[in-house]
């Protein structure tokens, strides 16, 4: 009986793309990696393009691949069936994430992004959505303002759907802040219904759905949850038509309704400057 085909997500738990370019080449190119999971298991995952429905990237940072960096893009495109996610906040460059391209520079890759591959392959996450204060008293920082470029630049790119979440409290992330002499922000579930219902206009709108990542949101308008890892979407997209797992992920959270699949990315070492918020690096 032939194995099932998989989906190897590349990564939730590090941006392999961005910090781990040559890695990740080497990993597709001997179509093995060795993933030493959150617990400490090492496990040993075939990567074998005949065997994996699609491959995911999930990244800030693009230009490796664009570039061709390590024969990553070459690498990659050895896959019949590809999705990116890409993650643009619009606080690229600044003091909460530091090491990330700016917002010029993310939108610049995004449009060779769908250029090379189509906008039905490239999802953007506005993920997540921050509050701020660069101090005690000091003004309330956002980055709320950045929605309508990323809008209008989804628009003209043929993208007709945004994932997105409100940030949520990490101690980790607690930490950083602190550090950098700022102070984190939450809003009421009031204000966050509020924030959501303006994002939600403007996306209608123009002819965009928000989708909601792992944090329910019933009966706003516009707003439908998420699945990340959609397999539904991916049969639809495979070249042969070929059939990959459609079932919930229960390896992740409750809320999570990402489809099943594998994970090659590891939280060790993780990102080497990690954003702020993040809660998935190991530094502090």
């Amino acid at each position: 009986m032939n194995e099932p085909l998989r989906i190897v997500s590349a990564s939730r738990r590090t941006d392999l793309t961005a910090w781990f370019p040559e890695q990740l080449s080497g990993m597709l190119g001997a179509e093995r990696a060795e993933v030493r999971g959150p617990f400490g298991r090492l496990t040993s995952v075939d990567l074998n393009p005949r065997r994996v429905h699609t491959l995911v990237l999930w990244s800030k940072n693009f230009e490796p691949l664009l570039a061709d960096r390590f024969s990553l893009r070459r690498r990659v495109e050895g896959y019949q069936n590809l999705f990116f996610l890409f993650t643009i906040t619009g606080l690229g460059g600044g003091e909460v994430e530091p090491s990330v391209p700016s917002p010029s520079q993310a939108l610049e890759q995004l449009r060779a992004l769908v250029s090379l591959y189509g906008p039905e392959r490239v999802r953007l996450r506005f993920d997540p959505v921050l509050f701020y204060r660069k101090g005690p008293g000091a003004p309330l920082r956002s980055n709320l303002e950045f929605f309508p470029t990323l809008l209008d630049q989804a628009c003209s790119l043929g993208i007709r759907a945004i994932v997105f979440s409100f940030a949520q409290p990490y101690s980790r992330g607690k930490r950083r802040f602190s550090k950098a002499g700022m102070e984190w922000v939450f809003p009421s579930p009031e204000e966050e219904l509020s924030t959501l219902k303006t994002l939600a206009t403007m996306a209608g709108g123009r002819g965009v759905t928000l989708l909601s990542c792992a944090q329910p949101r019933e009966g706003v308008e516009n707003v439908s949850s998420s699945r990340c890892l959609d397999g539904d979407l991916f049969n639809t997209l495979h070249p042969q038509g070929l059939r990959g797992p459609t079932s919930k992920d229960h390896g992740q959270r409750r809320e999570c309704l990402c489809s099943q699949a594998v994970e090659i990315g590891s939280y060790a070492p993780g990102c080497p400057r990690p954003c702020l918020y993040c809660y998935g690096s190991l530094k502090t």
